[in-house]
């Protein structure tokens, strides 16, 4: 059974009247009587026809009527009556959605009752079926209605009423003399503008004849009709080269009705994708992918016969390269573990707006290929290794919600920059594991949680003073008081750290597996103690490479090893600091300019 959308604009009443075809076994002949009633009230009205009669059968073909009683306020007339059906087109097989005008003086469907200024519009049609909507088995309808008053009061303005289904259009107006009147969006549903003679002598200059330009830019796809009073002007007006529609309003005294149709089959620049889509979510198996398809699957992985659950449709696909046509998905509230995991030449996907975790993990782990994504505005979390091993090099984070980020959630990715919003309340352990490229790492201000304080490029905890993560180019800021878990977790490019002398504690794996580092200064004046157990995995710091030395404060290597640090971990020696050691960027054994000069290149990430 179709569903019928009634758009109305203006002041009056509609009442749509359900009609359901009965044979009445007394009188012997066929009888309409009212199934549904609705009075129309809000801009849309959805009805739906009902798939069984008054016995409880399935509706049969022909036996449902309409009738719409359309009563303007007074004062006004109605302006358009329009109705719009899918059916199939003859060559390709789609749906479509064709129009047709009723007009109330010629239409033999319509009527005027002047005792009650009622506009009757009866579907019914004669003998046992409907002769002009076959109600029990066609697709769905729209019906626009608009109410307003009558050609000879509107001496000062145009009214122009927007309808569209699904999106948004940017929408704006010039006069002749080329002065923008307005602008402004065009959401889904109804909208109402009214184009006014601002001033008395622009009317005496132009009279009711004052031109007026319309320009629309509609999304990709989309359909535009045009009715001035009813009247269907939309092949009169002009399509620019930018995909502009140009509408010369040359008059102000008329009723213009826009009407913007948003394709129904969603266009996939990837034919592959569309393949992958169209087998798992193509209901009525008509070998496309319509929006409402799109906005009715709730979950990416693959149905089961029982009923249940598997993997990814998309989890290890090698083919697919973008899918930006996700963001049509719109009743996905998750992206889930491994939804897109080792996809490697997935290049560019956009998320649909409702959206609000990546969540599982690994969603886009392998992805190698993939350098552009667009996160939602709502999302609040993105779990562990989400983008691990992906090509991404620039990320925005959203900044609508509290926003939380997973375990190793970047990992070995050549994120170059990355900006924290003060939105971002949970960060989670390595989540720069192996990022080679990371030289600029930036925490809002107004963050209450974390901060980047002195520009230390590194994420610190703001109520412990603890530095959670880092990159390469980090400097300890001296109000630091400690490493957390991971905080140099795989840190590549870092080759020397230095730990102020405010530290007094360093968290699991601290400082593990910096591949390029060969030097650690440690300023503390008395150090602690650290997990040196061969039978833990607890190590404060290991793993690093076997020439990385160790710098202390004078007189103080034996308390050093007495605590832990001992040549097992820096085999590369330990040694006490001097300023020559201090100092000597370059290690060439000498303080020079090439030393401020390599310095500058470190901190500036050239190096």
């Amino acid at each position: 059974p179709p569903k019928i959308m009634i758009v109305r604009s203006g002041e009056g009443q509609i009442v749509f009247k359900g009609l359901n075809y009965l044979f009445s076994q007394h009188e012997g002949e066929n009888v309409w009587e009212e199934r549904v009633v609705t009075d129309c009230v809000d801009p849309v009205t959805i009805v739906s026809v009902p798939d069984e009669d008054y016995s409880g059968e399935p509706l049969a073909e022909g036996c449902w009527g309409l009738r719409a009683e359309v009563t303007p306020a007074i004062g006004q007339v109605l302006k358009t009556f329009l109705i719009g059906q899918i059916g199939k087109d003859g060559d390709t097989n789609r749906d479509i959605m064709s129009w047709e005008d009723f007009n109330y003086q010629s239409s033999s469907y319509t009527s005027y009752d002047e005792t009650t200024g009622t506009y009757i519009f009866d579907m019914r049609g004669e003998g046992d079926f409907v002769d002009y909507m076959e109600f029990g088995n066609g697709g769905d309808y729209t019906f626009l209605i608009t109410m307003g008053p009558p050609e000879e009061l509107i001496k000062t303005h145009a009214t122009l009423n927007f309808v569209r289904k699904g999106g948004k259009s940017s929408v704006r107006f010039y006069r002749e003399d080329c002065e923008t009147v307005g602008w402004f969006d065009i959401d889904e549903g109804t909208t109402t503008h009214e184009l006014k003679l601002t001033t008395p002598a622009e009317a005496d200059v132009c009279g009711q004849n004052i031109t007026q330009d319309l320009v629309i830019t509609p999304q990709a796809g989309e359909t535009i009709h045009v009715y001035c009073d009813g009247e269907d002007i939309s092949t009169e007006f002009e399509l620019t080269s930018n995909n502009e529609r140009i509408y010369e309003l040359e008059r102000a005294d008329h009723t213009y009705t826009i009407l913007i149709d948003q394709p129904q089959y969603i266009a996939f620049a990837d034919p592959a994708v569309k393949a992958i889509c169209v087998e798992n979510w193509d209901t009525n198996e008509d070998g496309e992918l319509s929006y409402e398809e799109a906005a009715a699957v709730t979950t990416l992985n693959k149905k089961k016969a029982d009923g249940t659950y598997g993997e990814s449709v998309f989890k290890g696909n090698t083919v697919i390269t973008s899918f930006d046509e996700l963001q049509y998905f719109t009743g996905l509230t998750v992206i889930g573990k491994d939804a897109f995991r080792g996809d490697t030449k997935l290049k560019s996907i956009v998320l649909p707006q409702s959206v609000e975790r990546i969540y599982g993990g690994w969603a886009f782990f392998g992805c190698s290929s993939l350098e552009h994504i667009v996160l939602p505005d709502n999302l609040k979390s993105i779990d562990s290794v989400t983008f691990g091993q992906t090509n991404i090099r620039s990320i925005t984070i959203p900044e609508n919600a509290d926003f939380t980020l997973g375990n190793g959630v970047f990992s070995r990715c050549p994120l170059a920059t990355l900006y924290i919003p003060s939105n971002v309340v949970k960060i989670y352990d390595y989540i720069f594991e192996h990022c080679s490229s990371l030289v600029s790492i930036a925490v809002d201000e107004a963050n209450s949680k974390y901060d980047s304080r002195e520009g230390c490029n590194a994420i610190i905890e703001t109520s412990t003073n603890t530095l959670i993560a880092s990159c390469k180019n980090t400097v300890i800021p001296e109000s630091v008081t400690a490493l957390g878990t991971y905080a140099f977790f795989k840190t590549d490019g870092l080759t020397r750290l230095e730990l102020p002398a405010g530290i007094t504690s360093i968290g699991k794996n601290g400082i593990k597996d910096c591949s390029s580092l060969t030097s650690i200064v440690a300023h503390m004046p008395e150090p602690f103690e650290i997990n040196t157990s061969a039978s833990s995995n607890d190590y404060n710091i290991s793993d690093l490479p076997d020439d990385c030395k160790l710098y202390v404060p004078k007189g103080k290597i034996g308390a050093y090893e007495t605590a832990g640090w001992t040549t097992a971990i820096f085999k590369g020696g330990i040694f006490e600091i001097d300023d020559t050691e201090r100092y000597d960027v370059n290690r060439d054994g000498q303080v020079s300019i090439a030393d401020v000069t390599k310095l500058v290149n470190v901190i500036l990430g050239k190096d």
